[in-house]
């Protein structure tokens, strides 16, 4: 029995260090949620502005389909070459789009799984 006791008094010990840890991290946390608030709203700026990239890019998309019906039907100006210089161009600008909308996506979704697993621990009132 005697044994019994001082094993569970070391775990007893061991729980109390754990729970100083956690006691201090989550105050931690607590002092830097201003921060993270600030982030937050950084990362809702940088979605409107990614949404405006993606409208800017299908009015110009639309245009250079423009272009390239006029030109089909002979109702334009623009050389075969300068079309093509459009093409390099706009395809250029896609991959671009492509790359920053996946990037901000995956940076999205781990962001999210964050904070599903902070909402699932979150006593509810």
């Amino acid at each position: 029995m005697h044994q019994a006791h001082r094993r569970w008094k070391s775990e007893d010990e061991l729980w109390r260090d754990d729970l100083a840890l956690w006691q201090a991290e989550v105050d931690r946390v607590i002092e830097l949620l201003p921060h993270f608030q600030h982030a937050l709203r950084q990362y809702a700026n940088l979605l409107r502005k990614h949404a405006a990239a993606i409208r800017l890019y299908e009015q110009d998309f639309t245009a250079d389909e423009h272009l390239l019906m006029n030109l089909q039907r002979g109702e334009t100006c623009v050389t075969q070459a300068e079309l093509e210089n459009a093409f390099v161009r706009a395809s250029e600008l896609h991959d671009l789009q492509r790359r920053n909308h996946e990037r901000l996506k995956h940076q999205h979704y781990r962001l999210m799984r964050i904070w599903k697993l902070l909402e699932q621990k979150t006593p509810q009132p």
